[in-house]
């Protein structure tokens, strides 16, 4: 998270990887990564959805993640990479934003939900 960012956690968690970064994984190379710049302002409850597609492949017969649930020990891995979501510098995220994995969000922008 870049210098100057801000989370407001007034309405929700008050610590921003508690509430707001889903199934982000830092300590592994081979997932996505989220990149936050400078001066950017983060509203309560916006929340950044990493790791891809979770496995879910609308391609498949099933969007169920079957790999994921010991259900068949045979069962193909359905996770794709969707690049690291990016946030540039002076971005504004309003209020329960959700912002999907692989998105870029320029700098100077305004999201809200």
């Amino acid at each position: 998270m870049g210098d100057f960012t801000f989370y407001s956690g007034y309405y929700h968690a008050k610590h921003f990887q508690d509430h707001c970064v889903r199934y982000l994984s830092p300590d592994r190379d081979d997932v996505d990564k989220l990149k936050i710049g400078k001066f950017c302002s983060i509203g309560s409850g916006a929340v950044f959805i990493m790791a891809g597609n979770q496995g879910h492949r609308y391609d498949w017969i099933t969007t169920y993640p079957f790999y994921y649930s010991k259900i068949n020990d045979n069962s193909k891995d359905g996770y794709k990479q969707a690049g690291d979501t990016i946030v540039g510098n002076d971005v504004w995220i309003g209020t329960e934003a959700v912002i999907m994995p692989g998105v870029k969000i320029l700098k100077h922008c305004i999201k809200n939900p």
